[in-house]
């Protein structure tokens, strides 16, 4: 491409000619200070304009969605018909029973099939309330309306009067059949009973109570276990709590008992349960110093001890927890267990813990085995070094 050279102009001449004045430097700073100010300015002027937009636009979606909300209707949930169950077997109870009050609800008729015998009365008031406690669950969220108290006719208090005049007057009498009996045939039957403790005194009370603690629900724990702590407590009512205790609030019982002989009972009862469950729970009371002995000494009482959770306890990181675990084995005197520790001390694993066992066990396996020991020159230094260490312990069972 060819370039030519641009053609002249007078204004281009002019514009030579002109001579610009030069700037100094105050006016130069106050420009460039003026700039500042209108820069800031508009960045004020558009930050408020977008918050404001945002606003805005929030306020449309909230208030968009509360309409819709207030608008639309809610889908009602289809109705399905379902099928009458087929009526169960009339329920056959020994003996006529007590006309029911006028508005007591009636018991629902259950059919029981038993292979050798036909159930007792207690045994199909458990039956009964297990399954009440399973429709319970399946709606956990329903919730009874409330309701007025009524008081008990004069016809309920005369029945209730003259089941605790007939026990007391027969001490043969069975005593669940009859609680079974006031279960179904008065629905407020252990509430009544509560009201009749707390009323009255001496043997009339303690049938009351014994009455109550047979048939007792949840409702009645916390009553129950405060007149466990009177003396004279009916063995019922030990039964009941039992019964109706979880694992931790037998623990708690245990802990909190004010002498030896009920502390024991609830460690029993507490020993009764599946060694799953209360191992836990046991190791936990047999580490509380207070505790110790009694905790052994139900241990060696228990038909079905948590024999497999105190070996696991031989390993656990708590030097606590593994002597008191070492101290119940022993005391169990057992040869099955002293043979266990024996191995565990020939495989080297919690040998210190299970030798401390087998000081401290008195059955034939564990001496035989410590006379072993004195031949062996691997072993006799360890069993040595565990009875200088362990001489405090090793005196206590």
């Amino acid at each position: 491409m060819n370039w030519q050279a641009p053609h002249d102009d007078p204004l281009d001449d002019l514009l030579r000619a002109a001579r610009w004045s030069e700037a100094d430097a105050q006016q130069t700073s106050h420009l460039a200070e003026r700039w500042r100010k209108i820069h800031r300015r508009q960045r004020i002027v558009d930050g408020a304009r977008v918050a404001g937009m945002a606003l805005a636009a929030v306020v449309l979606v909230g208030g968009s969605l509360t309409w819709q909300m207030m608008t639309v209707e809610s889908p009602l949930p289809a109705l399905v018909e379902v099928a009458p169950e087929s009526p169960a077997a009339p329920l056959n109870l020994p003996g006529p029973l007590p006309a029911p009050e006028e508005n007591a609800v009636a018991p629902v008729p259950l059919a029981v099939s038993v292979a050798s015998r036909e159930a007792n009365p207690f045994e199909l008031a458990i039956v009964r309330r297990q399954q009440q406690a399973r429709a319970k669950e399946r709606r956990p969220f329903e919730q009874d309306a409330p309701t007025e108290p009524v008081a008990p006719t004069e016809q309920a208090r005369d029945d209730l009067e003259s089941v605790i005049a007939r026990l007391l007057a027969n001490g043969a009498e069975d005593l669940p059949a009859a609680a079974v009996v006031l279960d179904e045939t008065h629905v407020d039957a252990e509430s009544r009973l509560r009201a009749l403790v707390e009323q009255s005194r001496g043997a009339k009370q303690a049938v009351a109570l014994r009455l109550l603690a047979t048939l007792a629900t949840r409702d009645s724990l916390l009553f129950l276990i405060n007149h466990s702590l009177r003396p004279h407590c009916p063995d019922e009512v030990l039964a009941a709590i039992e019964r109706l205790c979880e694992t931790h609030e037998l623990a708690e019982l245990a802990y909190r008992a004010e002498s030896a002989e009920r502390r024991r009972a609830w460690l029993a009862a507490l020993l009764r349960r599946d060694a799953a469950e209360n191992t836990p729970a046991y190791l936990a009371l047999l580490r509380h110093p207070s505790i110790t002995q009694d905790a052994i000494a139900a241990l060696v009482a228990a038909e079905n001890p948590p024999i497999e959770g105190l070996f696991a306890a031989l390993a656990s990181p708590d030097v606590d927890e593994r002597i008191v675990a070492a101290r119940a084995l022993a005391a169990r005197n057992d040869p099955a267990v002293s043979r266990r520790l024996a191995q565990i001390v020939m495989q080297n694993n919690a040998r210190r813990e299970a030798l401390v066992a087998l000081l401290m066990s008195k059955d034939a396996v564990a001496s035989e085995f410590l006379a072993y020991a004195r031949t062996d020159l691997r072993l006799w230094p360890s069993v040595q070094a565990v009875s200088a260490q362990y001489a405090s312990v090793l005196r206590l069972n």
